[in-house]
């Protein structure tokens, strides 16, 4: 969904363009679902440091969503990763197992990141020892009747280090710095 180019669903409009949008958005989907087991697909919305104007996104998306379905190709609707799962797990689809440490993506053609697991190792040992040390003190704080002060700066540390891109090392070098 691009808040760039909305969905303008007033025909008398110069920039009417209910069909291109529902076009693209059935070709997506049919596009996922070729690479995915089960017939659920899922849509993610925004992206870091981009995401912005939540109201038109979601004015939009309510556009998209009612003419996708009134096209009738898919199925389009507003869900949550729980549902989604519960979804796949009705399928009754027999999943791979997957043993190796590769987790490849692409977020353009032929630019894959691959390291995720390996990266930065140091940082990644320091999460799991400062996690576990985090827990007990947790416990112990909870066992002497504390109101979690006395952990929060540990908490917030870690909280920084386990964010997505700092925990997989493909975060921004100040990012590592912090």
């Amino acid at each position: 969904m691009d808040t760039a180019h909305p969905v303008q669903d007033d025909p008398t409009l110069e920039e009417y363009n209910v069909q291109e949008r529902v076009e693209t958005a059935v070709r997506t989907a049919r596009d996922l679902a070729s690479v995915q087991l089960g017939d659920n697909v899922m849509f993610t919305l925004g992206n870091d440091f981009e995401y912005r104007a939540a109201n038109e996104w979601f004015k939009n998306l309510d556009k998209l969503i009612k003419y996708v379905n009134a096209d009738g190709r898919v199925n389009m609707f507003y869900s949550t990763p729980t549902q989604y799962l519960q979804a796949k797990l009705k399928s009754n689809i027999t999943w791979p197992l997957k043993i190796d440490d590769l987790f490849p993506y692409s977020d353009s053609p032929h630019s894959y990141w691959t390291g995720f697991y390996t990266s930065r190792p140091a940082l990644k040992h320091y999460v799991r020892f400062n996690s576990v040390f985090l827990q007990t003190a947790r416990q112990i704080e909870v066992w002497a009747d504390g109101n979690g002060t006395g952990t929060f700066l540990l908490w917030d540390a870690l909280s920084t280090a386990q964010h997505h891109d700092a925990v997989t090392g493909t975060e921004l070098q100040w990012v590592a710095f912090n």
